[in-house]
């Protein structure tokens, strides 16, 4: 969708103004939603999960040192002669311990988001479904989650 701005300061912030006419900007605004999946008993069974949502919040939570630590023990087993894997396992649990996701209640069978450079990041588990909304409306993250979350409820209302 493109946008008109009429001479101004919003054609000045976003665009250059020629001799006072109107200038056709692309509309920097936008939602987008993409990875739609479902989790499978498969997925449980290898993530030694009892339900999806057990396996969604593993994903998004933030974790307690208890859990981190139950984790990294698990994995030094599971790897013990995989030095190469379990370094990089280990990694992965450091940077998923700085994870910034914040829960939302009442949407879904489970949500998170965060702000990051992009926007708004909303995940929304429903069932065994799960899809993200990506959503830069405005440049404060309350008002771009409100319109996230605005979505996402359109979105399992026809689900």
């Amino acid at each position: 969708m493109a946008a008109v701005l009429i001479a101004g300061k919003a054609a000045a912030q976003n665009g250059k103004v020629i001799a006072g006419r109107k200038i056709k900007l692309s509309n920097p605004n936008q939602v987008i939603i993409k990875l739609l999946d479902f989790y499978t008993d498969e997925d449980l069974e290898r993530n030694e999960q009892k339900s999806a949502i057990d396996l969604f919040d593993m994903g998004y939570k933030k974790l307690s040192q208890e859990e981190y630590n139950e984790i990294l023990a698990n994995l030094e087993k599971k790897l013990d002669n995989k030095p190469e894997d379990l370094a990089r396992a280990k990694k992965m649990m450091k940077s998923r311990m700085d994870f910034t996701y914040k829960p939302i209640d009442n949407l879904g069978d489970r949500a998170y988001w965060k702000w990051n450079d992009y926007g708004i990041e909303l995940v929304v588990l429903t069932g065994n479904a799960r899809f993200t909304i990506l959503s830069k409306t405005t440049g404060k993250p309350e008002s771009s989650l409100e319109h996230a979350v605005n979505f996402a409820k359109e979105v399992l209302a026809k689900c």
